[in-house]
């Protein structure tokens, strides 16, 4: 009987060393496959082309679209372009994305004769257990609407004035859709650079215009 048991213990004792060194080797084997997967992906992918993966993403426009005027700048300056690259036709956006130019120091208020004061815009809301002052927009008409519209349209920042081509009969008349010049796109911004590109031709006239910050 106890032989016998004895025999049981180390046949017992065999299977779980040999599962044991199962375990251990699977875990290694799936170790060794990720860690060599990773190696050829890395070496696969290489460095990122970041001029690429930026300017696969350029916006090219041919025509007059009032929804489609382009802008460059740089946090502190924005010019506001049409499909010539300058503001020539600025009528030609009234309707849309209007053209414009602004920068971060260009401000300006209109006159406070009603002596508006920020306080009467404010709407107290619970918050934390508190009363914290908000200016909002209201509905119901009256002096603290006037103040709100009044804060919330001052200070404003100032179009700084429109600049364009010279506008002439044959280009007023002739440019309304912008024809592509050779096998370059007509308007393309340049994303890493921050600049619009123009090639465009009027009947036999050919203008080339590069627009940047």
């Amino acid at each position: 009987m106890c032989a016998f048991d004895l025999r049981h213990v180390m046949n017992n004792k065999a299977l779980v060393i040999r599962s044991l060194i199962q375990s251990i080797v699977l875990v290694f084997l799936v170790f060794w496959f990720f860690k060599c997967s990773y190696n050829y992906a890395e070496k696969q992918s290489g460095k990122i082309d970041r001029f690429a993966l930026v300017n696969r993403h350029n916006v090219s426009n041919n025509e007059f679209d009032p929804l489609n005027s382009l802008s460059v700048g740089n946090g502190e300056f924005a010019f506001t372009v049409d499909a010539t690259g300058l503001q020539t036709f600025p009528e030609k956006y009234d309707n849309g994305v209007c053209l414009g130019t602004q920068s971060e120091w260009g401000w300006h208020s209109f006159p406070n004769s009603e002596n508006y004061r920020l306080e009467e815009s404010y709407q107290y809301y619970e918050v934390e257990g508190r009363q914290i002052p908000y200016a909002v927009q209201r509905e119901e008409p009256g002096r603290k609407q006037e103040a709100a519209n009044y804060f919330r349209a001052n200070p404003h920042r100032l179009h700084l004035g429109i600049i364009g081509l010279e506008r002439r009969m044959v280009l007023s008349q002739y440019l309304t859709r912008i024809q592509c010049a050779g096998n370059y796109p007509t308007q393309e911004t340049g994303l890493t650079f921050n600049t619009v590109v123009n090639c465009f031709q009027i009947v036999f006239l050919l203008g080339s215009l590069t627009t940047t910050d």
